[in-house]
């Protein structure tokens, strides 16, 4: 019962049509918002989103199975609630207009015997017409007319605004439960009060044990009482995301939401996230916007002074300089880039080990040793220490008249092995890249002879040494990787011509277009602000249409979706739809002195 009271509220915020800045009322929520999400102007962005290239996509006859799979789920969810509560969610929301907003402003975990419990508040403040309350309150009160016969049922006058209240006892034993799950003599008693009032233009909607209605009333008839917009962090979100031209908000108080997941409420000792250095990350606001071509998100997280353990591994390697994209085949179908100087980000890894285990410090160096007494390598300064600077990784399809044919291994001629259908790529950069030359060489060397005998062989390409399995090599397709040794670069591929190739455009050898040249790249990446950025990603077309699911290679990406989605993947729509709904997608993250900034645009085919 209290996760279905849950679940409606949260369905109700997912029916809701998104649109307008919803910053003015999102300021005015309680000071201790746990979370939040925020819309307004809902029937404005109903409007524009159907009129607009996704409303288009929506109604095109090739999306008509997914269409009604997605309205089939919609009805079953809602139908659960109604069934359990009478109400449908629909005959709400179609009742909101104007700003809308779902949040919490409590949640405490704790442990009870064997047991983990938990509870919590939600609340949902919508604006609705004032000549449809009362159309409003009747949908309302005659749903939860239909609960339990035990709920109590009371109403009670705060602030001149008076507060409707149903309190539900229940009992769940495993009669209740699937019947995989009988037999267990579960009996979990379930306590909820569901609360509704009318303030001014609001419907005041909440569920949960710390009176959240109350909190939420306070909120809208004191303006100038303690709220979320005084809140430092939020303000200064705020601007970082320019909020105030997006069309959905999103809040989330990371610090506390942090400690209550890690359950260190009462704990005593050591910290997980001190020890982690979670404690530098700070509040979180993301935001959303659609245009005519594209849905563009921001988000902005706040960073402490303080910057220790993972958030301080964040800040070891400079700006993105970019120099990849130039380096990078056109024909790429997603591609990362990103600044990472490993030496001191290894160096923090350790600190903040010792932090947690001191003996790791032992460990790590026994691990050391070992590598140096028996492979002649120092992993630390030959290795670590060596790479840093700009990466990149990037993924390209093989032709359907290149791919291998599955061959069995000895021993396994009963199994037939996966046949790779794209090649992935990664170059690390180099400093002093002569002295990780040397030292790979002499391992590799190593891995050949006695005891190991591994089955490498040392080819040259472009008078650099490229690594990799024999021909004959008793290995999966899937498993090969070549190894480019240069100065410049260690390349690591599962396909021996992308090897090669890209040790000759790291040395400006290799002819053709690349990425920086794809007129798609360009036009999403100029949309991208440029400052610090520390990682950059891009999602070709061809890459977000295989979410259609058309050949063997998408199964994947088809199998992921329709599982997210809880619909069978053959109601997804093909690949064609999506490559005329989707044009690309790009994502850069950067690194400032006191947050952490993002953003992400889904080009759309107008």
């Amino acid at each position: 019962m209290r996760a279905l009271c849950v679940s409606m509220l949260l369905l109700v915020a997912l029916l809701l049509p998104r649109d307008a800045a919803a910053l003015e009322n999102l300021e005015r929520l309680p000071p201790d918002t746990l979370w939040a999400v925020a819309v307004r102007d809902i029937k404005g962005l109903k409007a524009k989103t159907e009129s607009g290239p996704l409303g288009a996509a929506w109604n095109h006859p090739e999306a008509a199975a997914f269409r009604a799979a997605i309205e089939k789920r919609s009805k079953e969810a809602a139908s659960d609630i109604t069934e359990e509560i009478g109400l449908q969610p629909s005959e709400i929301a179609k009742e909101l207009q104007g700003f809308a907003a779902v949040y919490s402003t409590h949640f405490r975990r704790w442990t009870e015997g064997d047991y983990s419990k938990s509870e919590w508040d939600i609340c949902l403040v919508a604006e609705i017409d004032p000549e449809r309350q009362e159309r409003v309150h009747e949908i309302i009160r005659q749903a939860l007319s239909e609960v339990a016969e035990t709920a109590k049922r009371s109403a009670e006058d705060f602030r001149d605004t008076r507060i409707y209240r149903v309190e539900i006892e229940q009992i769940t034993t495993d009669r209740d439960l699937p019947e995989s799950l009988r037999g267990l003599e579960i009996a979990h008693e379930v306590r909820i009060t569901i609360e509704y009032a009318f303030v001014g233009k609001y419907l005041v909607l909440a569920e949960g044990p710390k009176e959240p209605a109350k909190k939420a009333i306070n909120a809208l008839l004191s303006p100038d009482a303690p709220s979320l917009g005084a809140n430092e962090s939020f303000r200064r979100l705020v601007q970082q995301t320019r909020a105030a031209e997006s069309d959905v908000i999103a809040w989330a108080d990371v610090p506390r939401l942090t400690k209550i997941f890690l359950d260190e409420e009462g704990q005593s000792g050591p910290k997980p996230m001190e020890q982690l250095g979670l404690d530098g990350f700070q509040p979180a606001l993301v935001v959303w916007g659609l245009s005519d071509d594209a849905i563009v998100g921001r988000l902005a997280m706040g960073v402490g002074r303080d910057r220790r353990g993972i958030v301080e591994m964040l800040y070891a390697g400079g700006t993105l300089r970019e120099t990849s994209a130039r380096r990078v085949p056109a024909d790429v179908l997603e591609y990362v880039a990103w600044t990472l100087d490993l030496g001191p980000a290894w160096q923090r890894f350790r600190a903040m080990m010792r932090s947690i285990e001191p003996a790791s410090d032992a460990m790590i160096q026994a691990w050391v040793g070992t590598a140096r007494m028996s492979m002649a390598v120092d992993i630390e300064a030959d290795i670590i220490e060596r790479i840093e600077g700009e990466h990149f990784y990037y993924t390209r399809t093989i032709p359907v008249e290149q791919r291998a044919t599955p061959t069995p291994i000895p021993g396994m001629e009963f199994y037939t092995p996966p046949v790779p259908t794209s090649t992935n790529t990664t170059l690390f950069g180099l400093s002093d890249g002569t002295r990780v030359v040397e030292a790979l060489e002499g391992l590799f060397h190593k891995l050949t002879g006695e005891p190991f005998q591994i089955p490498i062989e040392k080819r040259e390409q472009d008078g650099y040494a490229l690594w990799g399995f024999k021909e004959d090599a008793p290995v999966m397709d899937a498993m090969r990787m070549f190894i480019g040794l240069t100065p410049a670069a260690l390349v690591m591929s599962s396909s021996a011509v992308d090897a090669r190739d890209a040790i000759r455009r790291l040395g400006g050898e290799a002819g053709g277009a690349t990425l920086a040249d794809d007129p798609i790249y360009q036009g999403l990446r100029a949309r991208v602000a440029s400052e610090n950025l520390r990682v950059l990603a891009y999602t070709s077309p061809d890459a977000m249409a295989s979410l259609g699911g058309d050949s063997e290679e998408d199964l994947i990406s088809t199998q992921f979706l329709s599982g997210l989605l809880s619909i069978e993947p053959q109601d997804l729509p093909p690949a064609s739809w999506w490559k005329r709904t989707l044009r690309g997608k790009i994502s850069a993250y950067a690194l400032h002195a006191d947050h952490i900034y993002g953003e992400e645009i889904i080009g759309l085919r107008r």
